[in-house]
């Protein structure tokens, strides 16, 4: 699911254990778009980035640690960011490299954001003022800033860590990381998180944040 991939896979892992097929479930994101990218098109050579997350979820968490969903997807706006034949082809060129309609993907992202994030916050029975931090997926400081102003998010509350560029399916997870490091995410806290782009696909939940959760990063940190 590319950028929404890690929201989807909180989801499947929260179903799994409460259905008893599993226990413990670990999550994994990994892309290396590095190895799709025409360094020539600055389009998307100068956004992508390469990273990896894992997190583990287990059953005494998901009751208390992570609401309900809100996921789709539109494939009307697939080949506004694909690969075309990549599998099908060994030599790498600038044919089956990486396109990106990137008026296309804003304007999807600036109609369909909000949106999901509006349903979340209903399917959880929350206001925007009940939200401690919102984790957008780190597409661009450009967009995530439209968003905020379409929603009438406070500043202070959108959480964007840009460093590393756009990870895909490792945004969220890293500023989730970066926000328990930096001590601003604190235990109790309600966090919103969106992953939105490839497919065209959207997916968000609410996760309430544990002091199990900040001290396991900690002891990654130290």
């Amino acid at each position: 699911m590319g950028c929404s991939g890690f929201v989807y896979s909180l989801c499947i892992a929260k179903s799994l254990i409460e259905t008893n097929v599993a226990k413990c479930v670990l999550i994994s994101t990994s892309d290396t778009y590095s190895k799709l990218i025409e360094i020539k098109n600055e389009n998307v050579s100068s956004i992508f980035g390469d990273a990896a997350a894992s997190c583990i979820v287990e059953k005494n968490d998901i009751k208390t640690s992570i609401g309900l969903f809100d996921l789709g997807s539109d494939g009307e706006g697939f080949r506004d960011l694909i690969v075309h034949n990549r599998s099908l082809k060994k030599d790498f060129n600038e044919e089956n490299s990486l396109c990106m309609n990137g008026p296309a993907m804003f304007s999807f992202a600036i109609r369909e954001v909000p949106k999901t994030i509006t349903n979340t916050l209903k399917k959880n029975n929350l206001k925007k003022k009940d939200i401690d931090y919102f984790i957008l997926h780190q597409a661009n400081l450009y967009m995530l800033n439209s968003i905020r102003e379409k929603l009438n998010i406070d500043k202070e509350k959108m959480l964007n860590f840009i460093d590393y560029g756009n990870t895909t399916s490792s945004t969220i997870p890293i500023v989730l990381y970066e926000g328990i490091k930096s001590k601003k995410i604190k235990s109790g806290n309600k966090v919103l998180i969106c992953g939105f782009g490839l497919g065209a696909s959207w997916s968000s939940t609410i996760i309430k944040v544990s002091q199990k959760l900040i001290n396991n990063i900690n002891k990654v940190i130290d």
